[in-house]
């Protein structure tokens, strides 16, 4: 009988990204911060996520090609600052907003009729309470029809849709072996990581980053593992690479015009009272008026910063900025780095790159220092028999490279002692041969190093 700890490494989701900051001069002359991000790998279903100055973000899910080329947008995600729940905004077919879900569970819907007519609905998290209402924004507090409570309304130019929140679910597109395909399979950059000396588990996986003093940065995964440990990073193409990122942008510019429907929708501050006073009518003693209105402003307010998003930033010259920046990359303007995870969640590990040139590649070898561990304790045979000696063994990683002093040593129950001590400055084993003990006799082994103690046991 005997009990073992394992090492866990944590299996990396790989992505490329480029991200970016603009600048643009409001009307007052003050300037206003946008970031965004710009999601080209294929495989993840994020497209691009940009950050309003007042820190909001907004992240836009779809569909992609096999090389990443965005084909529709079918979610978008909205998180104000401070708080940890999303609003989720759902896209029509015809790639307009659709059904606006918040945190609690209520729904808001806002569509345009006419130039300045909008369809309004509004359902409780529990479905009590359904209204909705058609209203002119020229007299927002006049509503030219209201059908509380009716699922039946129609219109020539809109169908209700269903209420109950659908499961959004993605189905992740290629593999690794069709991320980056590259035409200069002679430029890699080849890494090879260790953890405090040990070999790294086969499915870690690592992220390179390349970052331009201007402030864009791609990011990409290993696309090869010859073995654990050693990640061969095939460099883009400059030129199939610029390409790409043009291509991109201007299918992410085509993909937004549609999704800006309240363009002459400014009182939005007005239209939550006008369904506070539709609930009061209909649903007074509803306990979850109080629950509606707690998320309305913010729910509202989405689709018109949609607009706002979609009138000030524009991924066409940023994108044509970044495209030539990735076509003649100068190694004096990056900054490189290479990112490895290790343990359940744990942060990240940089390793930066110096000398390193992107039109010819490079091996890089680094060490990751980590806590002096057990991570493997067994006997060999693994439960001896009455009278059959065994061996007792325990793998050490993480010691101190000036020597860490290791004890291994057996407690029998009847009676029978024995230990060893060794002094280890890389990973390494520690063993020690034991004789075999009468039945029901039990051996309690231990491992000491640094104040830290590991157990185990057997019975004969």
């Amino acid at each position: 009988m005997k009990t073992s700890k394992l090492l866990t490494m944590l299996v990396f989701i790989f992505f490329i990204t480029i991200s970016s900051c603009e600048l643009f001069e409001d009307d007052d002359g003050m300037e206003d911060e946008y970031t965004y991000e710009l999601f080209t790998n294929p495989s993840d279903p994020t497209i691009v996520s940009i950050t309003t100055p007042e820190g909001i973000r907004f992240s836009f899910f779809g569909t992609k090609d096999n090389d990443g080329v965005p084909e529709t947008f079918q979610l978008i995600t909205a998180l104000y600052p401070g708080e940890s729940e999303e609003y989720i905004i759902n896209i029509n077919e015809d790639g307009t907003p659709g059904r606006i879900i918040t945190p609690t569970g209520s729904t808001f819907e806002l569509a345009p009729l006419g130039e300045k007519e909008y369809f309004l609905k509004v359902v409780s998290a529990s479905g009590e309470i359904r209204l909705t209402t058609v209203f002119h924004i020229d007299s927002i507090n006049q509503t030219t029809k209201t059908l509380a409570n009716n699922e039946n309304w129609e219109n020539k130019d809109m169908q209700p849709r269903s209420l109950k929140p659908e499961a959004l679910f993605y189905t992740k597109g290629p593999g690794r072996k069709d991320v980056q395909k590259s035409t200069s399979a002679d430029k890699i950059l080849i890494v090879n990581v260790t953890h405090c000396g040990y070999q790294l588990s086969d499915y870690t996986d690592a992220i390179l980053t390349m970052t331009p003093l201007s402030g864009l940065a791609i990011k990409q995964a290993a696309k090869i593992v010859y073995q654990p440990g050693i990640f061969i990073f095939q460099l883009p193409d400059a030129e199939a690479q610029s390409t790409k990122i043009r291509e991109i942008c201007e299918k992410v510019g085509q993909l937004a015009w549609p999704v800006c429907i309240a363009s002459n929708f400014t009182p939005e501050s007005a239209l939550c009272p006008l369904i506070k006073q539709l609930i009061d009518s209909k649903f007074s003693n509803s306990s979850e008026k109080n629950t509606i209105l707690a998320v309305c402003d913010k729910a509202i307010d989405l689709l018109p910063t949609l607009c706002e998003i979609h009138d000030k930033v524009g991924l066409g010259a940023w994108c044509e900025v970044t495209a030539e920046i990735y076509l003649n990359p100068n190694p004096d303007q990056f900054q490189y780095q290479v990112e490895v995870f290790l343990g359940d969640g744990g942060a990240g590990k940089n390793i930066p790159l110096t000398n390193f040139d992107p039109n010819t590649g490079g091996t890089i070898d680094y060490d990751i220092a980590g806590v002096l561990d057990v991570i493997s304790f067994i006997t060999i045979p693994f439960d001896p028999n009455p009278g059959q000696g065994y061996v007792a063994e325990a793998e050490v990683i993480c010691p101190s490279p000036t020597g860490t002093s290791v004890e291994i040593s057996i407690v029998g129950s009847d009676g029978y002692t024995n230990s060893s001590t060794v002094s280890l400055t890389k990973p390494g084993v520690v063993s020690l041969n034991v004789p075999g003990g009468a039945e029901n006799v039990k051996d309690v082994i231990t491992v000491k190093a640094a104040g830290n103690k590991w157990e185990t046991f057997i019975v004969f």
